[in-house]
């Protein structure tokens, strides 16, 4: 398995983990989800994807566009509940 395609499946399974388990025909209301997108066309794709998922699982996802900054700041308020940083890599030493 190439090495990008094993990064985002593991971050989808450590963001799905996070998530309360309880089956779908349980759900007597659909719970929205507030999800970060910063613009960045890796974060924005991962989003995409991780979105889907959360509406297949009966969540209703609102996608917020938003800068790195404004993003934290929002989590810590409790606004945001998922953002996704993906390829996070490593700089050579100097």
């Amino acid at each position: 398995m190439p090495r990008k395609r094993l990064l985002a499946s593991a971050c989808l399974a450590s963001l799905l983990s996070a998530l309360p388990r309880r089956p779908r025909e349980r759900c007597s209301s659909v719970q929205a989800s507030a999800v970060a997108d910063v613009g960045w066309s890796d974060v924005t794709a991962t989003t995409a994807v991780f979105s889907r998922l959360l509406a297949d699982l009966g969540y209703q996802p609102e996608t917020t566009l938003l800068a790195v900054p404004v993003t934290f700041a929002e989590m810590k308020a409790g606004n945001i509940d998922v953002f996704s940083v993906t390829g996070c890599r490593r700089r050579p030493a100097a």
